[in-house]
């Protein structure tokens, strides 16, 4: 491969150690371009990781791993997985890869309240639609949804077969599912937001449903108590949207609750071991966040730089992390009081980043801004 042509900037040229423990592939020589019009040819395995490759990066001096980056093949944003290798993501040297750093925020400037919503008693799940439509769920059964300017928009009661509803999310046909109990155990409930009718359970074990996430035709439901068999533990069920049927069953945690998916990875707060568990959406453990840092973590989101925000209820704060695990921020802590069984959940506007938390103890839903980054 020729060196490429510059009218400006600078090239360099630099080889991976083909006997790094992440060279396992054949090599490939990638131009990497940035939008200053530096450029630099690195030499690299195939099948290195996503995630490594941004490591490989940062060690390089071409991006700074705090910040969110987008790469761009051929013009085309690449998939932004992880765990995928250079060659699935059809990145194979044959044209150059454009890193450019995306907008972010800065969580450690966030010093109050952009807004306080008064909501029904005890507000669980909170979900921030495409659109920016603010629905939130309350333990005893009702549901509110707000305009992006915080204006009521409706109050519902939901049917009484959804008992102590918890995270909800909507389906990509417009149906909300909430996670709740049902005689017999947790459950996944499908309902029609028009008409507030249940159109069908997905069930699982015993316990009660703490978290839900949704992913194409598969819910994720989290779920504690004493199960079948009586033993006392948490799972995480993945559920066929349509039939119900359990698809499979991650085993292993103290006591999951929130749930979030985010680059094609599941995300679990383990609110029993204090930590944020991050997971492929087959189950595979990939690593484990917030370990020693957290505090009966009840809720996990991620916004749109791919940064990780937990509602650490012990801590009373809300923590980010970046997408690597590293603390950035610990925001607000001591305002969001733990008064011995607060449940709160968390959600993230798509549209302007903005946070809101559902502060079930006193009633209201906190709506938190985030400055735009200037680094």
């Amino acid at each position: 491969m020729a060196a490429p042509e510059k009218t400006g900037g600078s090239v360099t040229e630099e080889c991976v150690d083909s006997a790094s423990p992440t060279s396992l592939g054949a090599p490939m020589e990638l131009n990497i371009m940035r939008l200053s019009g530096d450029e630099t040819l690195l030499t690299v395995p195939q099948d290195l990781k996503l995630y490594d490759f941004k490591t490989l990066l940062a060690e390089h001096g071409i991006l700074d791993e705090r910040l969110q980056v987008e790469f761009l093949l051929d013009g085309v944003p690449l998939q932004q997985n992880p765990e995928m290798t250079l060659m699935e993501l059809g990145v194979d040297g044959s044209c150059p890869l454009m890193v450019v750093k995306k907008r972010g925020y800065d969580y450690s400037r966030i010093t109050k309240f952009e807004h306080e919503v008064l909501s029904e008693r005890w507000p669980q799940g909170v979900l921030t639609t495409q659109e920016g439509l603010l629905h939130v769920c309350h333990f005893q059964g009702e549901l509110m949804v707000f305009s992006p300017e915080l204006v009521l928009v409706s109050k519902q009661i939901l049917p009484r077969e959804v008992v102590n509803p918890s995270q909800m999310q909507m389906a990509p046909n417009g149906d909300l599912v909430f996670a709740c109990s049902r005689t017999g155990g947790a459950t996944a409930a499908v309902v029609d937001p028009k008409t507030m009718e249940v159109k069908r359970f997905l069930n699982a074990e015993g316990g009660r449903g703490l978290g839900l996430a949704l992913r194409g035709g598969i819910v994720y439901l989290s779920y504690g108590g004493r199960l079948s068999d009586g033993e006392k533990r948490g799972c995480v069920v993945a559920l066929d949207f349509e039939t119900g049927e359990v698809v499979q069953t991650f085993r292993g945690f103290a006591k999951p609750t929130g749930l979030c998916v985010a680059n094609d990875q599941l995300l679990v707060s383990d609110r029993g071991a204090n930590e944020v568990r991050i997971m492929t959406l087959e189950g595979e453990d990939v690593h484990t966040i917030g370990q020693g840092q957290l505090k009966y973590p009840n809720d996990v989101a991620v916004d749109s730089c791919g940064n990780i925000l937990v509602m650490d209820t012990g801590n009373e704060r809300v923590a980010v992390f970046s997408p690597r695990g590293q603390l950035m921020a610990s925001v607000l802590q001591g305002t969001f009081k733990d008064r011995g069984n607060t449940h709160s959940y968390i959600s993230v506007n798509p549209l302007t980043g903005a946070i809101s938390v559902s502060m079930d103890d006193i009633h209201k839903v906190a709506i938190l801004c985030p400055p735009i980054s200037s680094g």
